[in-house]
């Protein structure tokens, strides 16, 4: 969803610690180094959002920020998401899949 950069209600904070375990249970070493990196990425970019007052009242982020602080960490949460979830994509084969 755009805009959201983690969780908010309890019942999401609850579904987020339930996928972390299913992580570090069922991941393998290289997606449970990814899903470090993306965890930390995103605490950064949540920290820097607080920090810098970007978050709206809603709690999202609105379009068009320049601040470079920002910037760097959006590009680290961006990266990390996809490194994230291009492993797991390869982890489970689910391109080849798709062709069929």
């Amino acid at each position: 969803m755009p805009g959201y950069y983690g969780p908010q209600t309890p019942e999401q904070h609850q579904l987020r610690r339930d996928l972390a375990a299913r992580v570090s249970l069922f991941g393998s070493p290289k997606v449970r180094q990814l899903w470090e990196a993306a965890t930390e990425a995103i605490g950064d970019l949540h920290y820097t959002c607080a920090e810098g007052g970007f978050y709206t009242r809603d709690g999202a982020i609105p379009s068009g920020i320049t601040d470079p602080e920002f910037l760097k960490c959006k590009a680290a949460q961006d990266e990390t998401e996809q490194a994230l979830v291009k492993q797991l994509r390869h982890e489970i084969d689910v391109d080849k899949h798709q062709k069929d």
